[in-house]
């Protein structure tokens, strides 16, 4: 059984208690806020089931549940390294600086950072100067990815050379 919250935590709470009466062997959950550690550890505890968090570990409260976190860092210097063997390697003016807009999943996402250190990181390596020209939320829809882009390249325009983003 798979549901999505669709980035609303209270919902996925809810979900948590729906798969409780689905009898299903294990939850797992990629929580929506990080700042929810307490909630989803009482609602896996409700549930009565065994329960996994993955994707990203809430910042408090859930000491007691497994979590399986994903490396967004090396996502980050895979990404700038991708970047870094365009045959320009990013850089669309010449000027020596790649611009680029960063899409987070939501504002509360620590992957957004340790994606951007990632960046950072292979950029520098690659000898690339990078600049963030902005850091916008897609809510990990394709709806809310394109409004975002659409709303960050009609602020700076051409200036952005480079759109990195999770899986929104």
């Amino acid at each position: 059984i798979v549901a999505d919250a669709d980035s609303d935590q209270a919902r996925q709470l809810e979900q948590i208690g729906q798969m409780a009466q689905h009898q299903c062997d294990a939850i797992i959950v990629e929580p929506v806020m990080i700042s929810a550690g307490e909630e989803l550890s009482q609602a896996i505890a409700a549930a009565g089931t065994p329960g996994v968090l993955i994707g990203r570990q809430p910042e408090s409260g859930a000491e007691n549940i497994p979590c399986v976190i994903s490396d967004t860092g090396t996502l980050g210097t895979l990404l700038g390294q991708m970047v870094a063997e365009l045959p320009d390697s990013g850089d669309i003016n010449g000027d020596g600086v790649v611009t680029y807009l960063l899409l987070h999943g939501t504002e509360q996402n620590t992957e957004g950072t340790r994606l951007t250190e990632g960046v950072t990181a292979a950029f520098s390596g690659n000898q690339i100067q990078p600049q963030l020209m902005s850091a916008v939320w897609g809510k990990w829809t394709k709806d809310g990815a394109q409004q975002a882009c659409s709303q960050a390249l009609a602020a700076y325009g051409k200036d952005i050379e480079v759109i990195l983003c999770m899986n929104d």
